[in-house]
């Protein structure tokens, strides 16, 4: 899947330090999604320089998580062009 990076938010995590919340939408269909991403968690160093609105991503996949569908975080994205934001 595909998608555009919308919008970036730091929040605090209860458990201790911060998150993110990352905001997409989906380039085919056009429907919103999210994911979470921890800077504690090995799969950050592939998002951490991804982590900008107007970023649109390849190779993401979607699970399902108490009965909402996000990208998944140990997804491989890849960069495929950056749009204005």
């Amino acid at each position: 899947m595909q998608a555009r990076i919308m919008k970036v938010e730091e929040k605090r995590s209860k458990y201790a330090g911060m998150f993110y919340y990352v905001f997409f939408k989906d380039t085919e269909t056009g429907k919103s999604i999210r994911s979470c991403i921890d800077p504690k968690m090995g799969n950050f160093r592939r998002w951490e320089p991804l982590l900008h609105p107007g970023m649109v991503l390849g190779n993401l996949r979607t699970i399902n998580r108490n009965g909402a569908t996000i990208i998944d975080a140990d997804s491989l994205p890849e960069l495929i062009r950056k749009e204005d934001a």
